[in-house]
């Protein structure tokens, strides 16, 4: 597919180099593997399908050779130690900004320079939830495993330094940007959503940390199902009309993300509270400013139904090329 060959792409980008590939699954990496081999390319599958020594043989190779190219699922990487890894690329997301810090943290021990080159496409958010959801597992670890999904795209499709904002969601303070990743060297055309994160903001105030993430929504855009009539009487009931359900709450994942927002895990239904106090002033102030590569969607346009619409959002979903993410 498409993902195989802008990987090929960048394995040809970087010749008698070493670096590590991550795919999602073995069918992945097998198939990978052997696209880069028919290519000329050093290449070695690993997996934990394959049998114990082949593993260990390959391992051995790849820490020996010059140039090799490992490509893995995760159970590559535990306590290998290889300092001249040039570059490390998922060509399929990782789980969470967890395994992505530590998975791209393989290239470059020796101190060079190296590059972490993640691709992603606008429909492996939605498989990555539905495959969770799928899953037979208590709900309270679907929910903070959807959670991380939703906020390493919220990175991966961020409009500011990758780095930075990865330490930010570790609990770093005071972080500056990089400058080397590409957000920095080549910012994108960024839309200013202050204006919509100043409403989310002032809404979960209003509402005092008692609601999950579904219920803020239904307060931003009004829903009066479960509203009392006390939450309807507030000045932030309805004031995000404007917006459909979907454009908040991806809002609301880039708020999280950014620790404007946390979530308190409520053993399982997270409630949503308000984040650093000294950022989200900032924000009211319009101090800082909050950017999202698209605006949430209309609640006009996201309401548009009808075979021929759905058509339109599958092709262009189908047609969209791999996203880039280098840090």
């Amino acid at each position: 597919g498409a993902g195989r060959d802008r990987v090929l792409e960048l394995v040809a980008e970087r010749p008698n180099r070493s670096g590590v590939i991550y795919a999602g699954s073995r069918d992945g990496v097998d198939k990978l593997a052997d696209k880069l081999v028919a290519a000329g390319v050093p290449a070695l599958a690993y997996h934990a399908g394959l049998d114990k020594q082949v593993r260990a043989d390959r391992l051995e190779q790849f820490l020996e050779a010059d140039a090799a190219v490992m490509v893995a699922t995760i159970a590559f990487g535990m306590g290998v130690d290889k300092p001249d890894v040039r570059y490390v690329i998922h060509a399929d997301p990782p789980a969470a900004i967890e395994a992505y810090w530590q998975e791209i943290g393989r290239a470059g021990r020796d101190g060079a320079p190296a590059d972490g080159i993640t691709l992603y496409s606008p429909t492996d958010l939605a498989w990555a939830l539905r495959r969770i959801e799928s899953r037979d597992l208590d709900e309270t670890v679907k929910a903070v495993q959807m959670r991380k999904v939703r906020q390493l795209y919220a990175m991966l499709d961020g409009t500011g330094c990758r780095p930075a904002a990865v330490r930010r969601y570790f609990g770093e303070t005071g972080v500056t940007s990089c400058g080397q990743c590409d957000l920095c060297l080549f910012p994108p055309d960024a839309k200013d959503a202050t204006e919509a994160a100043q409403k989310a903001l002032s809404a979960v105030h209003r509402l005092g940390g008692r609601f999950g993430r579904g219920r803020v929504i239904e307060h931003l855009t009004g829903q009066t199902k479960q509203a009392s009539a006390a939450e309807m009487q507030m000045s932030t009931f309805g004031i995000g009309r404007e917006f459909s359900a979907a454009g908040w709450r991806d809002l609301l994942d880039q708020l999280l993300f950014e620790g404007l927002l946390c979530e308190d895990p409520n053993e399982g239904r997270p409630l949503v509270g308000l984040g650093d106090a000294a950022d989200v002033k900032a924000v009211y102030r319009g101090e800082r400013r909050i950017s999202m590569r698209t605006l949430p969607a209309s609640a006009s346009a996201a309401s548009r139904s009808g075979r021929g619409a759905q058509a339109a959002q599958r092709r262009t979903a189908r047609d969209r090329v791999c996203r880039r993410a280098v840090v």
